[in-house]
């Protein structure tokens, strides 16, 4: 599925800290710039964006007590798109206490598989269904 064809709306500073407002209201904001840069780096829509915000709402309470700093919205979103969509992100060193965290995310969501294999999966068997 191309996620681009499907947004009403594109990724930029903007709508990412609307997106944050909308879904972490409780949570002070962060630096939405540098995280905009990140995940444009990674082509991701504000689509996936916000199906990884929505994914990780229930989580917030969890992650906050996990962490030893005050959460942000920006920190609560990036574990999301980690924890989430970016599942074998391999390009950076992570500490031991994020990588918990992660940990925690992927079990409580009950995540053992990366997000391009649950789409590619969900795919296969829609094609089954209809054309078999």
């Amino acid at each position: 599925m191309d996620w681009n064809t499907k947004c009403i709306y594109p990724l930029n500073p903007s709508n990412l800290q609307a997106l944050m407002d909308y879904y972490f209201p409780f949570l002070p904001s962060g630096d939405t710039f540098e995280m905009y840069e990140e995940f444009s780096k990674y082509k991701l829509t504000l689509l996936e964006i916000e199906y990884a915000a929505i994914r990780i709402l229930p989580l917030a309470d969890s992650i906050k007590n996990l962490l030893k700093v005050e959460l942000t919205q920006t920190a609560l979103l990036d574990f999301a798109i980690e924890g989430i969509l970016l599942f074998e992100c391999t390009d950076y060193d992570a500490t031991p206490e994020r990588l918990e965290i992660l940990k925690v995310i992927r079990r409580k969501m009950s995540i053992n598989q990366s997000y391009d294999e649950i789409l590619s999966m969900k795919d296969s068997l829609l094609h089954r269904v209809y054309w078999n």
